[in-house]
Order: structure tokens, then C-alpha cells, then sequence
């Protein structure tokens, strides 16, 4: 019955959703943005996340120390006393800010310079995701990087089709092999704070992730139905 009241809710916020975007989007091209913009607000982006990240994780010393009680803190049984713990929601605008500038690298390959932003930029978005504790950001930003790459290429004409699908499926696996893997680096990074016997089975560490916003409906719709239920 959960599951059922799970689905019945998605499929209406979904239909909701996709009623009024129907409704409100333009019907006119949007204008190209040229690339000193897209530069410009890739910088921004990158300031604006920096300080987000450094503000989110002062409480626990620092985003070093905050990355090793990460996973507590995902998971729920570490309490940390946070008044700036709603910029976590900021700070996921180091990833924009690492596509945004790696990809004008790639574009751009000549311009050297463009390379330090672009690591800053790559580095401040692994910082968060290790403090986010996801298994699932480190492949998503890899594909992420990866197609936005593919569309300017194929959009320039310097890539054919058949090029860009073999791209995407090698990417494709790149990034699942990396979020198999990811909880190993990240407890080496952490200084195998956490000791725990790791999976090396792909689809259960994806049923893992991809579980997790189930999991919390069920758990929410528990509490809501049975006030004496206990986490």
C-alpha cells in the first residue's frame, strides 16, 4: 500500500509538473550565450560555491573534518549543530561550475590559462561531493562533463553521430565503474575513518543509491501513518 501511494503521488507531481512547464515555456529560441559570458558565469559560479562550501562545512573545522563525518551525517546519526547547513544546497553549484569550466577547456584547448579554473573548479566540485558523501555524483559528473563536451562538437560539426554514440556508451560505463569504486577512494581520502567491508558488486552499490529517495518516502509515509513509530 506505501508503494502504491508512493507511485499515485509521483505520477501526479509529474503530470503537474510537465502541465505547467507546457504552459510557461517560450516559444522563441532562446538568444546563444556568447562564451565570455559562459566564462564569466563559470567564475561566479565558482566563487559562489567556494564560499558555500566553506561556510556549510566551518562547523565541523573545516571541509576536511567535515568530510570525515560525512557519512554520519548522511546517514543521520552524527549531530552537528550547523545554522549554515541549508548552503549545502548552494555549494552543489561547485558541479555546474566544474562542467561549465572544464568544458570551455576542452573547447578552448589553446588558451592555457583556461586550465587553472577549470581544476580549481573540477577539485571543489570532488571536495563536495566527498562531503555530500555520493557515490552516484562521481559518475554522474564524469558523464555530466562528458556529454556536454559531445554537444558542442556535434553541434559544430566536428564530431559525427556515430563518434558521439560510441563516446556516450564508453563514458557511460567510465562512470559506473568509477561509482563502484568511489567509496574505496573516498575512504582512503578520509584516512579509513569508517572501516566497513566494501561491495564490488555494480547492481547492488546501484540499487543502493538509486534506492536511497525511496527509502525516504516509505520512512516518511511511516512516521506520518504511525505516530509511534521510531527511526
Amino acid at each position: 500500500m506505501k508503494l502504491i501511494i508512493i507511485l499515485v503521488m509521483s505520477v501526479f507531481a509529474h503530470f503537474w509538473l510537465n502541465l505547467v512547464y507546457a504552459s510557461t515555456k517560450t516559444k522563441t529560441r532562446p538568444p546563444v550565450t556568447g562564451e565570455k559570458t559562459t566564462l564569466r558565469a563559470g567564475l561566479i559560479m565558482l566563487v559562489l560555491g567556494f564560499a558555500s562550501l566553506f561556510l556549510w562545512t566551518r562547523a565541523a573545522g573545516g571541509v576536511f573534518e567535515f568530510i570525515k563525518i560525512a557519512p554520519g551525517i548522511r546517514a543521520g546519526y552524527e549531530k552537528l549543530p550547523n545554522p549554515f547547513g541549508f548552503l549545502q544546497h548552494v555549494s552543489q553549484i561547485l558541479m555546474l561550475a566544474a562542467c561549465i569550466l572544464t568544458s570551455y577547456w576542452l573547447q578552448h584547448k589553446r588558451k592555457i590559462w583556461v586550465i587553472v579554473p577549470a581544476g580549481v573548479a573540477l577539485y571543489g566540485a570532488f571536495l563536495f561531493i566527498m562531503a555530500w558523501d555520493s557515490r552516484a555524483a562521481f559518475g554522474f559528473m564524469i558523464l555530466m562533463i562528458t556529454l556536454v563536451h559531445i554537444e558542442y562538437s556535434a553541434h559544430s560539426g566536428k564530431t559525427q553521430m556515430k563518434k558521439v554514440l560510441f563516446y556516450v556508451a564508453v563514458i557511460a560505463v567510465v562512470a559506473v565503474i568509477i561509482m563502484v569504486q568511489s567509496e574505496k577512494m573516498a575512504q582512503d581520502f578520509r584516512g579509513n575513518e569508517f572501516e566497513e567491508e566494501l561491495s564490488t558488486n555494480v547492481f547492488a552499490i546501484l540499487e543502493e543509491e538509486f534506492s536511497y529517495v525511496l527509502r525516504v518516502q516509505q520512512r516518511a509515509l511511516d512516521v506520518q501513518l504511525d505516530p509511534e513509530f521510531k527511526m
